[in-house]
């Protein structure tokens, strides 16, 4: 295998290039084009972003980026482990990415969210009754 080197020039390419839009398998196809292998191109994509987000975290004193388990995979179990309580996967939908949760709250904890809103909270209107 070949083991192409990556300079500050290549790692600011992919940080643009990202800020601009572009989508992350693109310019992993791009650097195929220029004779990189892919799993080195994935790898260096990967770890230039990681980099970036870090560093604009530290700079601007935000948390650090973590990475975040799949809640469940495809005909996987449909409850995640929470340590001391389990949590019911609804519905694990990929596109658009949407995870539905039941039980993450104890009823307790419900209530406490409800009355520090106080008077800011309201009904949410998915619909209009008159128009379905």
């Amino acid at each position: 295998m070949i083991a192409l080197a990556a300079g500050p020039e290549l790692h600011h390419w992919i940080v643009e290039h990202a800020r601009e839009g572009h989508d992350p398998l693109g310019l992993v196809a791009q650097m195929q084009a220029q004779g990189w292998p892919e799993d080195q191109a994935i790898e260096l994509v990967q770890s230039s972003l990681q980099a970036h987000l870090s560093d604009h975290a530290r700079e601007n004193g935000l948390p650090l980026p973590a990475s975040i388990p799949e809640p469940m995979e495809l005909g996987g179990p449909h409850w995640i482990n929470a340590g001391d309580w389990q949590v019911a996967v609804l519905a694990n939908l990929r596109q658009p990415r949407v995870v539905v949760l039941g039980s993450l709250l104890a009823n307790e904890e419900c209530d406490k969210l409800i009355s520090l809103a106080g008077a800011r909270i309201q009904r949410s209107e998915t619909f209009l009754m008159d128009e379905g």
